[in-house]
């Protein structure tokens, strides 16, 4: 496996990784991720795992709370 920065949005790659791993929301409306291909935050709710936090830790993202940040959520 490779791992590296991702810094150019490709339609293609994304819909073959979000289809791998069965994130259908996104992949039945590619629109949808066409329409923030230039955000430059990402925020990341998941699995609070060790192999979870080490994937995503992998890929550049941070923990809030070492950006000096804290999250919110309201789940229903």
């Amino acid at each position: 496996m490779k791992i590296k920065e991702y810094t150019e949005f490709q339609k293609d790659e994304i819909w073959q990784l979000y289809t791998q791993v069965g994130w259908t929301a996104y992949t039945e409306n590619m629109t949808v991720l066409e329409r923030y291909a230039d955000v430059r935050q990402i925020q990341l709710v998941t699995d609070n795992t060790p192999k979870t936090v080490a994937f995503y830790q992998s890929l550049g993202f941070v923990e809030l709370e070492k950006l000096g940040c804290c999250g919110f959520m309201r789940a229903r």
